[in-house]
């Protein structure tokens, strides 16, 4: 929680890779196939990018990926509402 905004802030990396772990896993359930399709260029569209000097990686894209953030940070939204929230943040 971020008193100043007031909302809460989140590690768009450390979200991203929770969500990417929860889906290889099998944590997170898609729609049949041909409902999905249309989204899952979205996922295809992420990369990650490594920057050796500062040792650091972050998400980027080469197309379209609301489906993934919006889906990455729903998830988060659950979670957190159920669980501890530390754990999310």
């Amino acid at each position: 929680w971020n008193p100043n905004l007031p909302a809460y802030t989140l590690n768009k990396t450390q979200v991203l890779d929770r969500f990417f772990a929860a889906m290889k896993g099998g944590k997170i359930k898609l729609p049949r196939w041909q409902d999905f399709e249309p989204f899952s260029e979205d996922i295809e569209n992420m990369l990650i990018e490594y920057d050796e000097e500062k040792n650091i990686r972050r998400y980027d894209h080469v197309g379209p990926d609301d489906f993934v953030h919006a889906t990455a940070y729903a998830t988060c939204a659950a979670m957190m509402a159920v669980e501890n929230v530390a754990n999310y943040i």
